[in-house]
């Protein structure tokens, strides 16, 4: 795997945040972030087409993904945000972190490290039928703020439902748009996403009384989050009834839609609590940077042993 795509992506989510602050907030921005943030969505899951057709052994796996996401993925974020109190912009942004989906794209990620994506590629498409419904929920009663309720439920609509459900439905005449254009779509509305999200954030201090948290422990518990959860997913690969390969584990633990979190923020009028959310996919940069490196060493270590 080439370790320097997900650097390259993080320092392109950095540019552009930086580049959005230029950008006056307006309305019309955060209209453009939803409908990029649409297109992202209905671009991933329209590329899970294929793990549908997979064995029963599969479908057992890819519940044991899920369980593993939950609990390695989910909660610690959760136990993270009622710490830093549900009330200040940081914990709320932490619990929409534990809210969310897996990211769409995580059964790239593995075949590009060499693992079959068939199970987590039907733990993607679980997750996000799963959530059509959960987090709309969840995330209602995690604001619980009725006056903000229409955008929000506009925002998971345009950004989470529809396109999940028109990607599932159409998955097949998207898998026809080639990978290599599919990707730069994609990766171009994310990055997109986040020049609307740094316009957003452009009149915030993050200071203390911004965020509910020093800006630092929000920075440490945003920049630890996937390599910790990937560690708490591959401590769970060992419990019987949840085994399946370490790196399936380590990469459902690991990763969450990062970019959904932070218009959710955005839509409920508090930018702030976009931060952990933008500062995740760093954090999954990292992780899978790491993942690749072990990989690439593994390889090695097997050749000069053979």
């Amino acid at each position: 795997m080439n370790t320097r795509a997900p650097l390259f992506l993080s320092a392109g989510i950095v540019i552009a945040l930086l580049l959005g602050t230029a950008i006056p907030p307006n309305q019309a921005t955060f209209d453009f972030v939803i409908a990029l943030l649409f297109i992202a969505t209905l671009g991933t899951v329209g590329g899970l087409e294929k793990g549908w057709h997979a064995r029963a052994s599969n479908y057992r796996g890819a519940l044991s993904l899920l369980v593993i996401n939950i609990i390695a993925g989910s909660l610690p974020m959760l136990i993270v945000g009622l710490w830093l109190g549900p009330n200040t912009s940081a914990g709320l942004g932490f619990i929409f972190l534990a809210i969310v989906p897996v990211a769409g794209g995580i059964p790239a990620y593995t075949a590009a490290l060499g693992v079959p994506a068939e199970r987590i590629t039907l733990f993607a498409l679980i997750s996000y039928v799963i959530a059509l419904v959960a987090t709309p929920l969840l995330m209602g009663i995690a604001t619980g703020e009725t006056l903000s309720q229409g955008s929000l439920w506009i925002t998971l609509s345009i950004g989470l439902i529809l396109p999940s459900i028109f990607g599932i439905v159409f998955a097949r005449p998207i898998a026809r748009i080639p990978v290599t254009l599919r990707k730069v779509i994609i990766l171009g509305s994310l990055l997109a996403v986040m020049l609307g999200i740094g316009s957003s954030l452009s009149f915030l201090d993050f200071n203390t009384s911004t965020l509910g948290a020093p800006l630092l422990v929000v920075l440490l518990f945003g920049l630890i989050r996937s390599p910790m959860c990937a560690f708490f997913g591959l401590l769970l690969n060992y419990v019987p009834g949840l085994r399946t390969s370490s790196k399936e584990a380590m990469l459902a633990g690991g990763y969450k839609n990062g970019a959904l979190a932070g218009v959710t923020a955005l839509a409920i009028g508090n930018p702030a609590a976009a931060l952990p959310g933008v500062i995740g996919f760093v954090s999954e940069a990292i992780l899978v940077a790491l993942l690749a490196f072990r990989a690439m060493h593994q390889k090695k270590t097997s050749r000069e042993s053979g």
